[in-house]
């Protein structure tokens, strides 16, 4: 379990910094934070500034209200 929890990490962690984008859906996304929501962060446009910080749990994102919760095409 341990093994497998490190291991989906890493993966989630390259692809992260990818272009990849994958979200977790509008549910998922208020708990976990997808490579999608990293784009967000990177993002310039005005609606994505000082957004998903979080690096695995985007509820402290939400906690904070700096959550932008992504979609298929939010980008």
């Amino acid at each position: 379990m341990v093994h497998t929890l490190c291991l989906v990490s890493l993966l989630l962690g390259h692809l992260r910094h990818t272009h990849v984008w994958i979200s977790f859906g509008p549910f998922l996304e208020r708990i976990f934070a997808s490579p999608a929501q990293h784009q967000i962060h990177q993002s310039r446009a005005p609606r994505h500034v000082d957004k998903n910080f979080a690096q695995f749990f985007s509820f402290l994102d939400g906690m904070l209200g700096t959550l932008y919760v992504t979609g298929p095409r939010s980008h």
